[in-house]
């Protein structure tokens, strides 16, 4: 499926906006000496970006340089096999920190919606460079490959509603009267929540992989 250029101009300015975003908020952010430690449930929090933790820019910075390498192949950075090994063990690291989380907060931590996204949005990407490294190969071996993409296709699918939930729900989360908002979150606050540029970050990921999902179908 070959997408009109001006879609992939607009996906394109989106990630740019999200590097952007996240390069500022690691430059402007103070850390503790021990950073690691704001990142583990119950540690010490300075201020109410400490839930969202650097990781998280890191991971978003990192997915905005990778999908807009994707989406214009003319400034791709890493090769494919590179991306998936970076975003493999990001799906790791907030795998663990969701796991972590629900030892001390429960279910409510499915609910905010906040460690499991970033685990899936590094989740898709690795399919989604593995996907791409795949069609390469298929390019390269010939025509009679080509239905080795077929079992692939509801995956794809599937991968792109679940993102349009989560960023579905994000956005019904800010309707007032919700408790899990783009208010200031208080400090010492038990259960993970988001910041306003997280929030937007994500919902922006969320619709950038959906659309290029259904492009790769």
């Amino acid at each position: 499926m070959m997408p009109p250029p001006w879609l992939l101009g607009i996906l394109t300015a989106l990630m740019l906006v999200v590097t952007a975003v996240s390069t500022i908020r690691l430059g402007a952010a103070k850390l503790p000496a021990n950073w690691l430690s704001a990142v583990k449930p119950g540690g010490p929090c300075s201020s109410s970006r400490c839930s969202d933790g650097a990781d998280t820019d890191i991971a978003y910075l990192l997915m905005g340089v990778a999908m807009t390498g994707m989406l214009a192949p003319s400034i791709r950075t890493l090769p494919s096999h590179a991306w998936e090994a970076i975003f493999g063990l990001l799906t790791v690291w907030f795998a663990w920190r969701f796991l972590a989380d629900t030892r001390v907060n429960g279910l409510r931590s499915l609910a905010s919606v906040h460690r499991a996204a970033h685990m899936l949005h590094c989740a898709a990407a690795v399919y989604m460079f593995a996907a791409l490294t795949m069609t390469d190969d298929i390019c390269r071996g010939g025509a009679e490959s080509s239905s080795m993409v077929q079992p692939f296709k509801l995956p794809t699918l599937a991968l792109a509603f679940i993102l349009v939930c989560c960023g579905a729900w994000d956005i019904l989360a800010q309707l007032p009267g919700r408790h899990y908002s783009l208010r200031k979150i208080s400090v010492g606050a038990t259960s993970a929540r988001s910041t306003a540029p997280t929030v937007a970050c994500r919902v922006a990921m969320n619709v950038n992989m959906a659309v290029m999902l259904l492009i790769m179908r």
